[in-house]
Order: structure tokens, then C-alpha cells, then sequence
């Protein structure tokens, strides 16, 4: 059973925190109305709170989903989910039942009048837990009652292990919740709502939607918000959430300040190298080859590798949603260019976008 000794509710009144420093969920949903929703923002401005609560006050079932199972086990516990904050603030009793090897329910505690627990669990629940890298080993569960999605933590950190072929993982994940619901049920989708701290622009998902330009053009125009409605995904990525900016005078930010964890932490901003960003007129060099977002050029007179967006007409085109086409280009072209990479010299890149696009093809999965 959930237990603490003190809510975040009777914290922030006793700190004098207010709702208004986090992120507003209800804004976002009202705003736009999508069935996949990116969220990349600072640490501890209320994502994960925001969704969980969000989700019990509009009484929706929901699945929070993180990369890996040991991340699951971590936050799942007999005495603790990722539920407890908001169960605790609304005096809700709670229970954790592991419900198979990779899947776990919370269950509101049976209750009488008094908020007395009678009994662990008063079915059904009101969230379930597992993994993207387990999922596939999930039988016999009905997920047909599930609302909405939470893909929590969804751009892994640097130190994390990679799961190989991760975007199609996730799409068949998605796959095997939703089924058939929107043809034969004449049902809504559940929304799909992903949320993470802005750690590596050139992520998996960011790839794979192409969403790295759109991402860093975000970034350079200063803007929040971006829309997609033939794909129905909205990309968020606030800057000026009032926490973060309280944060700036704590211990621990006073003693990161200047470093890219606090830029990252506090200012939302993706950790990246631009000492290889320069603008070439393309004129001096002849297109090499192309795969995903990125065209490959040669210097005519100098020995000079470019690397833009910018298309260069070549036959020889990669589709990085093509297993084998990736694989021709990694053993083709991977020893030239990991070579000019490791050197840091040779090679230049109209963009970070460009950049990260080209080292991830370089060592992508398939």
C-alpha cells in the first residue's frame, strides 16, 4: 500500500509552491487535440505529474510505458508507483500488484467511509507499467481499456543501453495496444503521449519522424510549439516553465552552473557539439550520396567532406527505413567517414542536425 509521510500537496504549502511554476497538461491537450503528443522539456517541471494527474481526474486508463525493464522494476514497488505523488495530494490509497514478469498494475485500495483500507485492491486499475524493450513478451493481457499511452523518458541519456531496431519496436508496440479499435470498434485511438528531457536531438524517434530539423529550427526561431495535423503529432518543448527558473539558486545549479547539464536541466537545451557547423557554397564540391535527411559532398580540389541538408542530385540514395539499404551504406561508406569523425578534421556540416543525423546512420542498428 502507497504510504509517505508527507504529500507533495502539504509540502508545497508548507514551502509555499504553487501549481502555476509547472507545466500546465490541461493547456496542452486543450490547445491542440492530436493523437501523438512529443513533449521535451527541463527536469522536474511537472510532466509526469501533470499526465498521472491529468489522466485520474478525467477517470482514463493508463499505460505508462519506459525504454527498459529495469527502469519499470525501479519505479513499480509494493510500497511505491509512479502514481504515489498524485495519490498522496488527493488522499487516494493505492496498491502495486506485479501482474506478470514485465507488467505491473496499480489499484485504488478498497476504502470505507472513513478512507480506512479494507482491502488491497478494488479492480480494475487505474495504471499499468512495463517496458518498450519487454513488451513483446507480454500474452494474455486485454489492453483494450487503455486511454491513453504515456511514453515516459522516451530519449535515452548517453550512459543507456540501446535497443536495437527501437522505432519499429514502438510502433509495434503501439500496433498491439490499439488493434483494430479505430475500424471494427468505432473507437478513439488512446492518445500517445511522449515525454523526456531534451538529452540527444538525434534520437531514434526524432529520426525516424524526421524531426531533428524541425526540432533545431524550433530552437534557433525560439519557438514552443509545432504541428503536424496530417500525421496528428504536436511537438512541445516549453522554455520559460517558472520552476525551472527558481532552480537557477538552488545548491545544486549553483554548483553545475555553466555546464551543458544545467543548460539541459534548467534551460531545455539539447547537448550538442557545433564546432563542424560552416556553410560551404556548394558549387565548390560534387554530390558523393545521400541516405535519410543527409546528402553527402566531396571538395573538387580539396579534401573536404560536406554534409548538409541540401539534396545533391546522386542516384546513390539510402532509405534508412530500409534495413538492407543501411547496410550498404554503412559498408560502403562507414570507414571513410568514422574516419574524418574520429580525426576531426575533413569534414564540416551545414547543421547539428546534420551532424547527429550522419553519426547516428553511421551506427544505427538494423
Amino acid at each position: 500500500m502507497t504510504k509517505t509521510k508527507k504529500s507533495k500537496a502539504e509540502q508545497q504549502k508548507s514551502t509555499g509552491a504553487s501549481t502555476e511554476l509547472f507545466l500546465d497538461i490541461p493547456a496542452m491537450f486543450n490547445e491542440y487535440d492530436v493523437n501523438f503528443y512529443m513533449m521535451i522539456g527541463a527536469r522536474a517541471i511537472g510532466k509526469t505529474y501533470g499526465i498521472i494527474e491529468y489522466c485520474m481526474e478525467h477517470n482514463l486508463r493508463l499505460l505508462l510505458i519506459r525504454r527498459l525493464q529495469a527502469q519499470v522494476d525501479n519505479i513499480f514497488t509494493k510500497m511505491s508507483s509512479p502514481a504515489t505523488p498524485v495519490c498522496d495530494d488527493k488522499h487516494i490509497l493505492t496498491s502495486v500488484e506485479k501482474m506478470s514478469s514485465n507488467l505491473y498494475g496499480v489499484f485504488r485500495a478498497k476504502t470505507d467511509d472513513n478512507n480506512k483500507k479494507v482491502a488491497d485492491y478494488d479492480y480494475p486499475a487505474i495504471m499499468y507499467g512495463t517496458s518498450l524493450s519487454t513488451f513483446a513478451t507480454i500474452r494474455g493481457v486485454d489492453f483494450s481499456n487503455i486511454d491513453m499511452i504515456f511514453f515516459d523518458e522516451f530519449i535515452p541519456e548517453q550512459r543507456e543501453k540501446p535497443i536495437k531496431g527501437e522505432f519499429e519496436a514502438f510502433l509495434n508496440m503501439i500496433e498491439s495496444i490499439i488493434r483494430n479499435k479505430e475500424i471494427i470498434g468505432n473507437k478513439s485511438a488512446p492518445k500517445v503521449v511522449m515525454a523526456a528531457n531534451s538529452n540527444n536531438i538525434y534520437n531514434p524517434y526524432f529520426i525516424s519522424l524526421s524531426l531533428v530539423r524541425i526540432a533545431e529550427k524550433m530552437i534557433k526561431e525560439k519557438t514552443e510549439k509545432w504541428i503536424d495535423y496530417d500525421r496528428s503529432i504536436y511537438l512541445y518543448m516549453p522554455k520559460n516553465v517558472p520552476i525551472s527558473k527558481k532552480k537557477e539558486n538552488t545548491a545544486l545549479y549553483k554548483f553545475a552552473k555553466g555546464t551543458s547539464y544545467s543548460d539541459m536541466a534548467l534551460k531545455n537545451v539539447f547537448r550538442n557539439d557545433d564546432s563542424r557547423v560552416k556553410i560551404f557554397p556548394l558549387r565548390e564540391f560534387v554530390g558523393k550520396c545521400s541516405i535519410g535527411e543527409i546528402n553527402i559532398y566531396l571538395h573538387k580540389s580539396k579534401n573536404i567532406c560536406y554534409v548538409c541538408a541540401t539534396p545533391c542530385g546522386t542516384k546513390e540514395h539510402y532509405d534508412v527505413m530500409r534495413a538492407d539499404e543501411v547496410l550498404q551504406f554503412q559498408h560502403r561508406h562507414s570507414k571513410f567517414l568514422t574516419q574524418l569523425l574520429l580525426w576531426g578534421e575533413g569534414i564540416y556540416f551545414d547543421s547539428l542536425a546534420s551532424q547527429g543525423l550522419l553519426r547516428e546512420y553511421l551506427t544505427m542498428e538494423v
